[in-house]
């Protein structure tokens, strides 16, 4: 049965997990989704804006070159060339070109444009990175002493992105969204350690329960085995040779704080249940309120009290096992004033942990 229920457990754990991660899973692809949209669509944006004012400028630059063309009495070609090296900008990513028919008159850098005007397919390979994906190409066409002539700019697209900031932007999506899928997996680890350390804080439970029981086991077999409580042994002990067995409960509503390793803990609240295991040695008529209400007056001292403030506690650390040692004492004490003799005593807690003191085996017993 137990194994039947440990199996039926691990499976709705098992979809529990199955469904968590699934659901981590749609999120993120969602999240991936919804972070393409918003980046594409404000991607063409900046694109469309940047590549309007880049054609502008190339449009300036463009009557610029024509004017300066105009008034040049030597090689214009060569002022062109010298004007776009010395006054227009250049990246590896954002690089102005000048070209006329099918001869390159500056492309990019000085070494670039020596480069494409010894090669013979100089123009192929200028107008092939033109056409390159990803690019973005402003170009406006001019003329001077009746030759035509072509000025413009090739810019990457990424390059609007940096202008605009928006390359950060689209970091911070990223990172938040890695933030997101990060915490939802460290959701899913914790789950399943708690999932685990509940696993073996019941399988200690368990453990304790099962040593216990045998421990009752044995203490009850022994009980038998010895006839009522030891009849051969504790009878004869008592005057007369008679006597009837008994088990009384009483509860204590008490707080108490532990010392551990010299300090000491949180004070908290614990329901404590104390059974007695007693015999009477008489076969008179017993009067059980009588006992009741001295053990009662006797408790009475610690009921709803923190037993740190009460003797003896206020100087012994008031374990579960002191507690029962002490109280031992003096409900034996009460007992033997009305003629009961103290067998056994069990001290609880909680309804999981019980401290246990047998005098079957005291002389005095």
């Amino acid at each position: 049965m137990s194994k039947s229920k440990n199996n039926n457990k691990s499976i709705r754990r098992g979809m529990s997990l199955t469904i968590t991660l699934a659901a981590v899973m749609l999120f993120a692809a969602a999240a991936t989704i919804a972070m393409y949209f918003i980046l594409s669509g404000i991607k063409d944006e900046y694109v469309a804006a940047g590549a309007r004012d880049k054609q502008a400028y190339c449009d300036q630059l463009a009557d610029t070159l024509a004017y300066l063309g105009l008034g040049e009495n030597g090689d214009v070609e060569q002022a062109m060339h010298d004007y776009i090296r010395d006054e227009v900008p250049a990246s590896g990513d954002d690089w102005p070109f000048l070209y006329s028919n099918a001869k390159v008159i500056y492309a990019k850098d000085e070494n670039s444009t020596k480069t494409l005007q010894k090669d013979e397919t100089g123009m192929e390979h200028l107008l092939s990175s033109l056409n390159a994906e990803g690019a973005v190409v402003s170009s406006t066409s001019f003329t001077v002493d009746g030759r035509m002539y072509v000025m413009g700019f090739l810019t990457a697209e990424d390059k609007f992105f940096d202008n605009a900031g928006l390359n950060e932007y689209r970091v911070y999506i990223l990172v938040l969204f890695g933030g997101i899928l990060l915490i939802s997996v460290m959701m899913v680890v914790a789950t399943m350690a708690r999932w685990s350390k509940r696993d073996r804080d019941a399988q200690n439970l368990d453990r304790e329960l099962k040593d216990r029981n045998e421990v009752m086991e044995k203490l009850e077999q022994r009980v038998t085995n010895e006839g009522a409580i030891a009849t051969t042994d504790v009878a004869d002990r008592l005057e007369g040779g008679r006597f009837r067995q008994y088990k009384f409960k009483f509860y204590l509503n008490a707080r108490h704080a532990i010392y551990i390793g010299g300090r000491l803990g949180a004070i908290h609240p614990h329901t404590w249940e104390i059974s007695l295991n007693v015999i009477k040695n008489s076969d008179d008529f017993i009067e059980f309120h009588k006992l009741e209400k001295e053990i009662e007056k006797f408790m009475s001292k610690y009921q709803d009290k923190t037993l740190n403030d009460v003797e003896p506690f206020d100087a012994v650390n008031p374990t579960l096992e002191n507690c029962c040692n002490y109280f031992k004492n003096e409900l034996s004490r009460i007992l033997a004033e009305q003629d009961w003799k103290l067998l056994m005593m069990e001290m609880s807690e909680t309804p999981s942990r019980s401290y246990v003191i047998s005098l079957v085996d005291e002389k005095d017993a």
